[in-house]
């Protein structure tokens, strides 16, 4: 059965690079993951399916993480 106290949310194709500025988009994923740490209710898990970094590297994936702070 649905419940109605249940949420998560969904987001993909984040493409954070290694070259990243303040119009970049491990910026606008920091904002939105504030916007999704405000949310009331909170959502029971956050899941990202693809394409999180634009070629996998370390300096990408810690821009993500970074963004996530």
């Amino acid at each position: 059965a649905a419940r109605a106290d249940f949420s998560f949310v969904h987001v993909t194709d984040t493409h954070v690079t290694a070259a990243e500025g303040a119009e970049g988009n491990a910026a606008k994923d920091a904002a939105l993951f504030r916007e999704i740490s405000g949310l009331d209710p909170k959502p029971a898990f956050v899941i990202n399916t693809g394409d999180v970094c634009e070629t996998g590297t370390n300096v990408e994936y810690a821009a993500y993480w970074k963004a996530q702070d």
